[in-house]
């Protein structure tokens, strides 16, 4: 097991090229994990595309939950959007 956390713009290509270097060697297992660069304590999941995956629930995002709306706001940010005026 290895352990790669780079907090700048390196992080994601970085990531990106482990997963495909793994696929790669091994096309067998279903992704990799590794931790958020944001966020230590969560875990990211590279799956690969042969993998069927399905989620545990489809709960509608709401601005009234603050985790939903850091979200929002993180990936509109990322993205140069603006946010939703509610959010």
């Amino acid at each position: 097991m290895s352990h790669v956390l780079a907090g700048d713009h390196h992080g994601r290509p970085v990531t990106q090229a482990i997963s495909a270097a793994v696929h790669a060697l091994d096309p067998l297992p279903g992704g990799i994990a590794y931790p958020s660069r944001r966020a230590t304590n969560k875990t990211c999941w590279a799956v690969f595309i042969h993998v069927s995956v399905w989620p545990e629930s489809d709960d509608p995002l709401s601005p009234h939950d603050p985790e939903h709306v850091t979200a929002v706001r993180s990936v509109c940010a990322r993205y140069g959007i603006p946010a939703p005026t509610d959010w």
